[in-house]
C-alpha cells in the first residue's frame, strides 16, 4: 500500500470524552472540540480556495503543489470529522460521514500520482514549445509531507542585480499564520549567500513535526533534534536558479513558493507575479468621455471584465434566479449562499465583504463569473439598472460602459501535468452540491464532495452547540460568579481565554470573551427597568399564568449561565419568567460568523407574550436576522457578517434584553407593538450602523 493511502487510513473511531470529567470540564471540552472543528474546516477551505484559484488562473503551479495541497485538505477534513464524532451526543450519528469521506479520499488519492509524459513525449513537446521545459516540472514526491517550505522573490530594493530573498519555515501549511512561526531569511546573489535571520532562530532545532518518516505513513518522528540550518548552500543555489528560470519564463519578477521534500529535494510549488497587475491606463467610453471610477479595491475572487445593468440586492430579499435580468451585475452586502443560484444569470458579482474561502466564492469560481469581494461598496449609491463595467482583474468598477485594451495573451505552458491532475480532482473537492438540494435534509448521505463534508461538519457542530444550553443542569460549583451590579446572578465557565482570571468572583473587567463583552456592555448600558405599569387585565393575566404554570416558580429560582471562550459565547439568560439563549461566534471566516437567539416564556397571557415576541421580531428583522415564531417561542439567526457588525448587533441585543423585561405585561393590544419598536431604536439603537 502506498504512503498516500496509508496516510489517510487512520481509524475513524471517535475518541470519547471520559465520563470521569466534571460537568465543568465536559462543557469546556465541548467548546474546545467545537472550535477545533471550525479551525480544521477553515484550514481545509483556505487550501482548497487557493487550489481552485490556481486552476482558473494564469500562474504556474506544479504537480507537487497539487499533491501536498490535496494531502493537507484530506488531513484537515479527517480531523474535523473525527472531532465531530467525539463531539456529538450520538457518536454513531456521523459514522456514515466517515465512510463517505473514506470513499472520497480513496478517489482523490488514486488521482494524486502525477501522470508524467515519457521522455519521447517530452522531447517532442520541447521541440514545439515556446521555451524549454523547466527542469522541476517533472519532479516527483514520494511523500505528501514536506520538511520545510517558504517563498523566494527578487530583492527589488537591492543595488545588486539578480539578488534574491529566500524565506523558509519548518513544515508546510499555506493557511497558517506565518507570524507565529520561526521564519528564516537569506539573501542570495550569484556570488554570495548571506543569512539575515537572528542567530538563535537561524540554528534552532527542526521541530519533530517536520521530520516525517516515509516508512511510517508520513507520521512525525523526532529522529533528529540537533540544531541545523533550514537550507544548505547547495539547496539555496539550486532554488535561486529555479527562481531565475521562472522569472525569465514569465518575463516579470516572480514570488515563488518552494518546498523541501522528505529526501531533501527542492520542489517548486507555485509561482505568481511579485507585483500586482496595473489597471489599464485610461479606459474609455463609447462616447470618448472618461469613465467614473466608483469602486476600487477588494479581493479578486475570479478575474475578468464585463458590462451589465446593476442589480443591488438585500440579503433578505433575494429573488428567484428566473426573475433577474440576464447579464446583470449583482451587488450584495455579504457573501450569502442564497446568491449562488443567481450566478448562472449574472455577468458579475460585487460584494461589500467576504474572503476567498467563503462558500459563495467557490461557486463564483466554478461558474467563472468575474467577482470582487470585500469591495467596501456600502458607501456607493448605485441604482437598479445603472450600467456598470466591472474589472475584477484590477478590482475596479466604473459607471457606464468602459472599453479596455485587448488583454495580453498569457505565457503558455509547455506541460499540463498539474492542471490535468487538478481537473481530475475537481469533482471530489470543490463543488458544494448540498446547496443544490435545499429541499432535502442535510445528512451525511447528501455529501458528494469534500466541500460538502466541510459544510456538513460545521452545520452539525453549530446545531450541537446551541442545544448545549438546553440540556443538563449547571450548579454553582461548576462556574465562577459574575458580579454586574444588576439583579441577575450569572455563573461563568471559561472554556479558554473567556476570562482573564478565575477567582470565585469576577467582574466585567475580567471578561475577555469578545462577543460576550459586547453583549454584556449592552445590557449594562441602559437603566434597569422599573416595575411596568400594568392595568387590571394585565395583572389578572399574570396571576392566571403564574398560578397554573408549574415551571414559573422554578424559573424564578434559576440563575443565568455563560459558557465563554475568546471568540465564542453561549449565554442562557433567565430574567424573571422568561428565558433566552444567545449564542455567537466571531472569526475571520464570515461563513462561520453567526448569532443565534432563542427567546421563550413570560408571566402574562399567551396573547401578550406573543405581542412581545412581535416587538422583538421587529427589532431583529431590522438588524438582518432571519426570525421564526412559533407560539411564545422565537428563534432567530444572523450569519455571514463581519466581526465589527456582529459586535454592534450583540450590544443592541443586550439592550433589547433589558428593554423587553416584563414588557409582556403591558402589551395590551396589537397597536402598541410598532410604537415600542420605534421607541427602542430611537432610544437605544440610533447610534449604530446596521
Amino acid at each position: 500500500m502506498s504512503i498516500w493511502r496509508r496516510l489517510f487510513q487512520k481509524s475513524n473511531k471517535p475518541r470519547t470524552i471520559p465520563v470521569s470529567l466534571s460537568r465543568k470540564e465536559q462543557y469546556q471540552r465541548k467548546v474546545q472540540r467545537y472550535l477545533q472543528i471550525l479551525a480544521a474546516s477553515n484550514r481545509a477551505l483556505e487550501i482548497m480556495a487557493q487550489m481552485q484559484a490556481a486552476f482558473g488562473g494564469e500562474s504556474y503551479y506544479s504537480p507537487a503543489y497539487v499533491q501536498v495541497s490535496s494531502a493537507a485538505v484530506l488531513r484537515h477534513t479527517g480531523e474535523a470529522i473525527r472531532t465531530l464524532q467525539e463531539f456529538c451526543r450520538d457518536q454513531h450519528k456521523h459514522q456514515e460521514l466517515g465512510e463517505i469521506f473514506a470513499i472520497l479520499a480513496n478517489r482523490i488519492n488514486a488521482e494524486l500520482p502525477p501522470k508524467f509524459k515519457t521522455d519521447a513525449e517530452m522531447e517532442q513537446e520541447s521541440s514545439v514549445a515556446s521555451r524549454p521545459i523547466l527542469p522541476f516540472e517533472q519532479q516527483r514526491l514520494a511523500s505528501p509531507k514536506l520538511l520545510a517550505s517558504g517563498q523566494a522573490y527578487p530583492a527589488l530594493e537591492s543595488e545588486t542585480p539578480e539578488e534574491l530573498i529566500i524565506e523558509g519555515i519548518w513544515g508546510w501549511e499555506p493557511a497558517a499564520a506565518e507570524a507565529a512561526r520561526e521564519v528564516r531569511r537569506y539573501r542570495v546573489t550569484r556570488d554570495q549567500i548571506r543569512e539575515i535571520t537572528a542567530p538563535e532562530t537561524a540554528m534552532a532545532p527542526a521541530p519533530a513535526a517536520s521530520q516525517p518518516e516515509p516508512d511510517h505513513g508520513g507520521e512525525s518522528k523526532a529522529n533528529n533534534r540537533e540544531p541545523q540550518p533550514l537550507l544548505q548552500e547547495a539547496e539555496l543555489r539550486l532554488l535561486a536558479d529555479y527562481v531565475r528560470q521562472l522569472t525569465d519564463y514569465h518575463q516579470s519578477p516572480q514570488k515563488v513558493e518552494w518546498g523541501l521534500g522528505a529526501q531533501r529535494q527542492i520542489v517548486i510549488l507555485r509561482s505568481r507575479p511579485l507585483l500586482s497587475p496595473s489597471p489599464p491606463a485610461a479606459p474609455g467610453l463609447a462616447s470618448q468621455a472618461r469613465p467614473e471610477l466608483i469602486i476600487s479595491g477588494g479581493i479578486s475572487i475570479y478575474p475578468g471584465q464585463t458590462v451589465g445593468p446593476a442589480l443591488p440586492l438585500k440579503t433578505d430579499q433575494i429573488p428567484d434566479y428566473r426573475d433577474i435580468p440576464a447579464g446583470a451585475v449583482i451587488l450584495a452586502a455579504k457573501p450569502s449562499l442564497a446568491l449562488a443560484p443567481l450566478l448562472s444569470q449574472a455577468a458579475a458579482l460585487v460584494v461589500a465583504t467576504g474572503e476567498p474561502y467563503n462558500h459563495l466564492a467557490f461557486r463564483a469560481r466554478e461558474c467563472r463569473v468575474p467577482t470582487i469581494f470585500n469591495s467596501g461598496m456600502a458607501k456607493v449609491d448605485i441604482a437598479p439598472g445603472d450600467l456598470l463595467t466591472v474589472d475584477a482583474t484590477h478590482l475596479q468598477v466604473y459607471a457606464g460602459r468602459a472599453a479596455f485594451p485587448e488583454p495580453i495573451p498569457p505565457v503558455g505552458r509547455s506541460t499540463a501535468v498539474a492542471p490535468e491532475m487538478l481537473q481530475r480532482l475537481r469533482p471530489w473537492l470543490f463543488p458544494l452540491t448540498v446547496m443544490d438540494r435545499q429541499d432535502e435534509p442535510l445528512t451525511p448521505a447528501a455529501c458528494q464532495s469534500i466541500h460538502d463534508i466541510l459544510y456538513y461538519t460545521t452545520a452539525a457542530s453549530v446545531d450541537e452547540m446551541f442545544c448545549l444550553s438546553l440540556r443538563g443542569q449547571v450548579t454553582k460549583k461548576d462556574g465562577v460568579s459574575l458580579v454586574t451590579g444588576r439583579l441577575v446572578p450569572i455563573l461563568v465557565i471559561d472554556a479558554g481565554e473567556g476570562l482573564s482570571a478565575e477567582t470565585p468572583t469576577v467582574n466585567f473587567e475580567a471578561i475577555t470573551s469578545i462577543p460576550y463583552r459586547a453583549f454584556l456592555s449592552g445590557m449594562m448600558s441602559i437603566p434597569w427597568p422599573k416595575a411596568r405599569p400594568v392595568n387590571m387585565k394585565g395583572f389578572i393575566s399574570v396571576i392566571g399564568v403564574t398560578s397554573t404554570t408549574p415551571r414559573s416558580e422554578e424559573q424564578l429560582q434559576k440563575f443565568s449561565f455563560a459558557l465563554l471562550s475568546r471568540n465564542y459565547m453561549n449565554f442562557s439568560l433567565c430574567l424573571g419568567y422568561h428565558a433566552s439563549t444567545i449564542e455567537a461566534h466571531i472569526g475571520a471566516n464570515l461563513d462561520h460568523n453567526y448569532i443565534r437567539f432563542h427567546y421563550q416564556g413570560g408571566a402574562a397571557s399567551l396573547e401578550r407574550r406573543v405581542r412581545r415576541l412581535q416587538l422583538i421580531d421587529g427589532v431583529l428583522s431590522r438588524l438582518g436576522f432571519k426570525v421564526t415564531l412559533n407560539g411564545d417561542l422565537l428563534d432567530a439567526r444572523l450569519v455571514g457578517e463581519p466581526t465589527p457588525s456582529l459586535l454592534q448587533v450583540l450590544e443592541i441585543l443586550g439592550r433589547l434584553e433589558v428593554y423587553t423585561k416584563q414588557m409582556d405585561m403591558v402589551m395590551s393590544d396589537d397597536g402598541v407593538v410598532l410604537g415600542y419598536i420605534e421607541d427602542f431604536f430611537e432610544k437605544h439603537g440610533s447610534a449604530f450602523s446596521y
